[in-house]
C-alpha cells in the first residue's frame, strides 16, 4: 500500500521540461558562424601582415599596427564565439532529448495512474472489511490484499519508472546546463577581455529578463485599459501615454540586450506615437467646437440684425454685436438640445445606457461625439464658407483619432498574439528579485487539426519574430 502512494506522490511530480532547444541550437549555430567568420578575418590579417614589405605608406604602416594589436583580440573573440557554439548545441541536444523523455514519463503517468489509484482503493476496502466468519471457504482478507497488490504492480513499476526517467532527464538538463556554464566562465576568465559597462548592463537585464519581460507586459496592459478608458474619461490619456513610454522603454531595453525582439520595439512604438497622435486630434475636435459655437453665435447675431435702410447697413456692426449675446444664448441651447441624454457640451457625459458609450467609441472620444451631435442636430447660425470649413476639419479630427486609437489598441493587440504564439514563460527562478511564475500557452499546444494549423501558423511567426531578436549589443 505505501508502495503504491509513493509511486503516485513521485508520479504527480512529473512535468514536460521548459525550453526551446531548437531557439537555443539557432543561437548555437550563429555563434559557431561567427567563430569561422572571426577566423577568417584573422587569417586575412595576417596575410596582410606577412606582406606588409611590399607596401610603404604611413597610412598601411598604421594600419599594420593596429591590425597587430587587433588579432590577438580577434582571436580571443574567436574563441569565446567557438566555446559558446560547442556548448549551446550540446546543451540543445541534451535539452531535446530530455524534453523527449519528459513526454515518455507524462504519457507512462497519465496511462498507468487511475489504475494504481483503483487498486488502492480497493486495498484500502479490503484492509477495512470485517474479519471472515470461521465457515468461511473464501479467500482471506490477506489473501485478497496480496491478490490486488500483485495486480497493481506492473501499473506501481510503470510509475516508478516513469518517474526514474523523468527525474534523469530533468537532472541532465541541470548538469549540462551547469557544465555550459562553467566552460564559458572559464573561457572568459582565461582571455583577460574585461566587460564594459554595457556588456555588464546586458548581463544584468539578461538575468532578470523574465520579471521585466513580465513587467512589461503588465504595463502594456495597463496602458492598454487606460488607452479604452480615456475615449470616455479624456484626463486618462496622459496616463495612457506615460504607461505606453514605459512600456516601450523597457521594449528597448530587452531587444537592445538580445532579450527581445525589435518587432516588439516597433509595435509599442506604433501604440505610444498613434495614443498621442489620438490625444491631439481628440483635443482639436474640442477646439474645432469652441470655434463653430463663436462663428455660428456671430453669424447669428448677424442675420438678426439686418434691416433695411442705410443707416442700418452702417449701424449693423454695432447692432450685431449687441445682440450677439441673446443669439450666442440661442445656439448654446441649440447645441444642448441636439446632443443625447447625458452628454454635454463640457465632454463629460453621464453614459445613460450604451447608445452614448458606442457614441463615444465611434466618434474617437467624448469630444468627438459632442462635435458630431452639434454638427448633425442643430441650425441656428450654421451654414456658410466659415461653418462648413469647421465642420470638415472637426470631421478629420474626429476621423483620425479613431483611426489613431484603433491603431493603437492593434499594435497593443498584436503584441499579445506574439506572447500567445510564443508561449511566454516567465518562471524567473529563485534566485531572481522577483520569482513570477506564471506561461502563456503557445499555440501548438492546441490538441488536435486546430493544434496542427495553429502549430504550422506559430511556427511561420516565431521565423519573422526571431529575425529581429538578435540585440546591438551582442
Amino acid at each position: 500500500m505505501s508502495d503504491i502512494s509513493a509511486a503516485l506522490a513521485n508520479a504527480e511530480q512529473i512535468a514536460p521540461i521548459p525550453g526551446d532547444a531548437e531557439g537555443i541550437r539557432s543561437h548555437a549555430f550563429k555563434y559557431s558562424d561567427m567563430a569561422i567568420l572571426v577566423t577568417r578575418a584573422v587569417q586575412d590579417l595576417k596575410i596582410i601582415n606577412a606582406d606588409r614589405d611590399q607596401y610603404q605608406a604611413e597610412a598601411t604602416d598604421t594600419m599594420f599596427d593596429k591590425s597587430e594589436d587587433v588579432v590577438p583580440q580577434l582571436e580571443k573573440i574567436q574563441n569565446r564565439y567557438e566555446v559558446a557554439g560547442s556548448e549551446l548545441t550540446a546543451f540543445a541536444q541534451v535539452l531535446a532529448d530530455a524534453q523527449a523523455d519528459a513526454r515518455t514519463a507524462v504519457s507512462t503517468r497519465d496511462s498507468n495512474a487511475d489504475d494504481a489509484r483503483r487498486y488502492q482503493g480497493q486495498i484500502t476496502d479490503a484492509e477495512d472489511a470485517p474479519a471472515p466468519k470461521p465457515d468461511d471457504d473464501g479467500p482471506t482478507p490477506q489473501e485478497q490484499i496480496n491478490g490486488l497488490e500483485s495486480a497493481a504492480e506492473p501499473h506501481v513499476q510503470a510509475l516508478r519508472d516513469a518517474y526514474t526517467l523523468w527525474d534523469e532527464a530533468r537532472q541532465s538538463v541541470e548538469e549540462r546546463a551547469g557544465i555550459a556554464e562553467d566552460r564559458l566562465n572559464e573561457v572568459m576568465d582565461a582571455d583577460g577581455l574585461t566587460d564594459s559597462a554595457w556588456d555588464k548592463f546586458a548581463n544584468w537585464v539578461s538575468e532578470n529578463a523574465g520579471w521585466i519581460q513580465a513587467l512589461k507586459d503588465i504595463l502594456s496592459i495597463i496602458a492598454t485599459v487606460l488607452a479604452v478608458l480615456s475615449l470616455f474619461f479624456p484626463g486618462l490619456l496622459l496616463l495612457a501615454a506615460i504607461f505606453a513610454g514605459l512600456t516601450l522603454l523597457l521594449s528597448v531595453t530587452l531587444a537592445s540586450t538580445g532579450n527581445g525582439s525589435w518587432l516588439d520595439v516597433a509595435l509599442d512604438t506604433v501604440a505610444l506615437l498613434t495614443l498621442g497622435v489620438g490625444a491631439a486630434a481628440g483635443g482639436l475636435v474640442k477646439g474645432v467646437t469652441s470655434a463653430l459655437r463663436f462663428t455660428r453665435s456671430g453669424r447669428a447675431a448677424w442675420t438678426a440684425a439686418a434691416k433695411p435702410g442705410i443707416f442700418a447697413r452702417l449701424t449693423r456692426p454695432v447692432r450685431a454685436a449687441f445682440r450677439y449675446g441673446d443669439e450666442a444664448a440661442k445656439v448654446a441651447d441649440d447645441f444642448a438640445k441636439a446632443l443625447p441624454k447625458g452628454m454635454t457640451l463640457t465632454g463629460r457625459p453621464a453614459y445613460l445606457g450604451t447608445g452614448n458609450i458606442s457614441r463615444v467609441w465611434q466618434a474617437g472620444g467624448t469630444d468627438g461625439a459632442v462635435f458630431r451631435a452639434i454638427v448633425n442636430g442643430t441650425s441656428h447660425g450654421a451654414g456658410g464658407l466659415v461653418d462648413d470649413g469647421l465642420r470638415g476639419l472637426g470631421s478629420f479630427f474626429s476621423s483620425t483619432s479613431v483611426a489613431m486609437n484603433w491603431a493603437g489598441l492593434g499594435a497593443f493587440g498584436i503584441g499579445w498574439h506574439d506572447d500567445l504564439i510564443n508561449g511566454k514563460d516567465y518562471a524567473t527562478g529563485p534566485d531572481s528579485l522577483v520569482d513570477f511564475n506564471v506561461s502563456i500557452p503557445g499555440m501548438g499546444d492546441t490538441p488536435g487539426a486546430v493544434g496542427d494549423v495553429a502549430g504550422a501558423y506559430g511556427d511561420w511567426w516565431k521565423s519573422v519574430d526571431g529575425a529581429t531578436v538578435d540585440g546591438v549589443g551582442n
